[in-house]
Order: structure tokens, then sequence, then C-alpha cells
């Protein structure tokens, strides 16, 4: 079963997923997302095994991209290879001619200064 914890990093609130991730948790991890006190968000999903499908991907952003947060706000996520990082990449390319602003990093460091954090961010790696 996964979790989500989350915590702001500088300006960046993060949502850290761990443990087996469906695409019912990935679309609960989406609205808590939406609902942050943050005009950044960052998910990281490096500790997360994700079983979720292509299909899967496709259909949750369908149920989002309504949301106003879903075009309002600026999303990053970092994960792995073998945590299914062509679905994540497949989940922006979908997203983003949806109208979200939303990029797929391998690297911590790269995100947070995608999102524009402030310096000393890599500690909490």
């Amino acid at each position: 079963m996964g979790r989500v914890q989350t915590f702001h990093l500088d300006a960046i609130a993060v949502l850290r997923e761990t443990g087996d991730v469906d695409a019912a948790h990935t679309l609960a991890t989406l609205r808590a997302a939406f609902e942050a006190d943050s005009d950044a968000v960052l998910f990281d999903c490096r500790s997360a095994r994700k079983t979720t499908t292509f299909g899967d991907v496709i259909r949750l952003v369908g149920m989002v991209k309504d949301e106003p947060a879903f075009h309002e706000k600026r999303f990053a996520v970092v994960t792995t290879y073998y945590n299914q990082f062509e679905q994540v990449q497949l989940f922006e390319a979908v997203a983003s001619a949806a109208g979200m602003s939303i990029r797929a990093f391998l690297d911590w460091d790269e995100a947070i200064a995608w999102l524009g954090a402030e310096q000393g961010a890599s500690l909490l790696l």
C-alpha cells in the first residue's frame, strides 16, 4: 500500500510517495497536490513502486484536466528508470498537451532548479 508524505521545501510543496502505488492512489496524490498552498509542486516518486498502466496514465489526465490547479500550478516529477520513468514521461506529454505545466526528471536537483527553489534544496535527498 502506498503512502504520501507532504512537506515544504522553500516555496515548493513536496509530495513523497512510497510503497505500492496504483492509479487510485496516484489520483488521490494529484488531488492533494492541487490543494497544496504552493504554486510549485514536486512529486517525489523515487521510492514508489508504480503499478499503473499506460492506459491508467491517460485516464488520470482526463480525470483531472478540468481542475483549476491543473492549469495554475507548476509540477515536477522525480523518479527513476526502474520506477517506470517511461510512464511519467507519458503523463508529462499527455498532461502538457492538456495545458499542465509539468516536467519529468531523473535528478532531484534538476527538478528543484526547474521549479525555482533556493540553493540548498539538495540536502533533502
